[in-house]
């Protein structure tokens, strides 16, 4: 952990961006892709984000790690609209990014910067961010918002309050989390749950997207309960870099720059 710390410090040395693509439920099209964190360092290797996120959020250092990987994903972004004018780039900002007071201004001056449009940029709220006082978030989403950046809530229908927190908050979307979609074609409770949080998500005209979708069972099963979108590490292949994006068959997005 002290080596990534330390990669953190020094200009987040070792760390890099993949995107895993999010398709429309009901035609199969990539609209978009989610932003995934990366480090690699040797002799280390590739050390998955679960060995380090959960570390590094409760550490100062997230903010200025949030701040590289959006400026990343912004650039590379504006590399793939050539290819789709309308791509949704979906990023997490972890809580230390919230909590910090140029967190706003970062994020506005890092869209000019890039010249992605802010209404194809949505950001998404962890869990841990849902445990931060409403008045605290409020203002800053108030303000993005404003500024025509979408808002998601991330792993819909886990830990505590995400709906009371959905209520007093100007959410564009829900992420329902993967534990609810994992085997849910041979379970018809999943099935009732999911399509209930589908459905008062189109009824309180938000969003929603599918976690956890990865074969073509799934992808059928989403359409059927009206989901919008869907995202699934197995069924699409991960792509990484900045250049040359293309799309290929079965919704896979290859992106190669090194």
């Amino acid at each position: 952990m002290k080596v990534i710390h330390q990669s953190v410090l020094n200009q987040c040395d070792g760390f890099y961006v993949e995107y895993q693509p999010v398709v429309h439920a009901q035609t199969g099209e990539i609209v978009g892709a989610e932003v995934l964190v990366r480090w690699k360092k040797e002799p280390y290797g590739i050390v998955p984000p679960g060995m380090f996120i959960d570390w590094l959020e409760s550490n100062p250092c997230m903010y200025d790690l949030g701040n590289f990987v959006l400026k990343q994903a912004l650039t590379d972004a504006v590399e793939f609209r050539k290819s789709n004018p309308d791509f949704l780039l979906m990023s997490i900002c972890p809580q230390n990014s919230w909590k910090g007071k140029t967190f706003c201004g970062v994020v506005m001056a890092l869209l000019k910067e890039t010249g992605f449009p802010a209404g194809q940029l949505c950001l998404e709220l962890t869990e841990r961010c849902r445990s931060m006082p409403v008045s605290v978030m409020e203002e800053k989403l108030l303000h993005l918002k404003q500024h025509g950046v979408r808002l998601a809530m991330d792993d819909y229908g886990t830990g505590s309050a995400s709906s009371s927190v959905l209520l007093q908050t100007p959410m564009d979307e829900i992420k329902i989390d993967m534990s609810f979609i994992r085997g849910i074609t041979d379970n018809q409770t999943k099935q009732a749950l999911v399509r209930s949080m589908v459905d008062f998500a189109n009824k309180a005209d938000l969003k929603s997207c599918l976690e956890g979708v990865e074969d073509e069972k799934l992808l059928e099963l989403s359409a059927f309960l009206w989901s919008h979108m869907v995202s699934g590490v197995l069924l699409f292949q991960t792509g990484s870099g900045s250049c040359n994006a293309k799309i290929v068959k079965h919704g896979k997005l290859i992106i190669s720059r090194r």
